[in-house]
């Protein structure tokens, strides 16, 4: 599996940690039960009646959570047939999660001997384990890391992103690239005696959305965010003007008085500048794709 952008992101091998990727197995499992924990549809799974009843009902894109009967009335699976409820939840994306679901699958016997060359034993029995033996799910995980690494920014708590429409809908993203990897891995494990990839073209498109997502999340931790901090420096009334200079590289054998406005407005151009190439990213061009084709 090619991993071009950060080296030691498949965790399918026990022998893959890198310090430039500080994540152990069990970490990456964590982190593929977060991302499919919420009972995502794979809409694309669905018939186009199923999938026009939800997007008139506006469950596009939402979960699908299991029926309860204890308040069947308001619980969203009750405007649903059973026929469709059944359809419903054959899309929603389950990995396995010990070697004992892979008997659900028709590639039982190719499923479970992948499972046996990554684990000793059974292995472990935690919803996102199948991180650490395919690559589908690995890179559903490695992406995780990147959507949680944007959403921690200093940038993304500001509004500056969204002054400039350069606020990624994340959990859409994230939700992409869990159906995509999880239809790649549904026709590897529901194909018998399958082996080997199975579709190329998408799943070089699916490590391209993978990387742009990783590309988006350095940048707001980058040059973006070191900007920004310089920014709050600046206008702290109790900081003095040597510390300034101190922060800002500049000679300290200056006398004149600190131009703030002048440095706060010279972030402020780099900053706006660094923002508007990030909403020139391809992950954009995805993202308006999507919603025409829902809309």
């Amino acid at each position: 599996m090619d991993w071009p952008k950060a080296p030691g992101r498949d965790s399918r091998h026990s022998g893959a940690f890198e310090i430039s990727w500080p994540y152990r197995d069990h970490h990456m499992m964590d982190f593929l039960a977060h991302a499919t924990g919420d009972a995502i549809v794979d809409e694309h799974a669905l018939s186009a009646e199923l999938a026009a009843k939800r997007r008139r009902r506006g469950h596009l894109h939402t979960p699908y959570p299991p029926f309860n009967w204890r308040h069947p009335a308001a619980h969203p699976g009750w405007r649903y047939t059973r026929s469709e409820r059944r359809a419903l939840r054959a899309a929603t994306i389950r990995w396995p999660a010990s070697r004992q679901d892979l008997a659900a699958y028709a590639n039982r016997d190719v499923l479970e001997a992948e499972w046996d060359t990554r684990f000793t034993g059974d292995g472990p029995v935690h919803a996102g384990a199948a991180a650490l033996v395919w690559r589908e799910p690995n890179a559903v995980a490695a992406a995780f890391t990147s959507a949680k690494s944007a959403r921690h920014s200093r940038l993304w708590k500001t509004d500056f992103l969204d002054a400039h429409s350069a606020r990624l809908d994340v959990d859409a993203v994230m939700a992409r690239i869990a159906t995509t990897a999880h239809r790649l891995w549904r026709t590897h494990a529901g194909t018998h005696l399958h082996l080997g990839p199975t579709d190329t073209t998408t799943w070089a498109a699916l490590l391209a959305t993978v990387d742009h997502l990783t590309d988006y999340a350095r940048a707001l931790n980058g040059r973006a965010d070191l900007l920004l901090a310089y920014r709050e420096v600046l206008r702290l009334e109790n900081v003095d003007d040597a510390a300034i200079r101190i922060e800002f590289g500049l000679p300290l054998d200056d006398t004149t008085p600190l131009n703030r406005s002048a440095l706060d407005l010279d972030l402020n151009v780099e900053l706006t500048a660094l923002v508007c190439q990030l909403a020139r990213s391809a992950l954009f061009d995805e993202q308006e794709d999507m919603a025409q084709s829902s809309g």
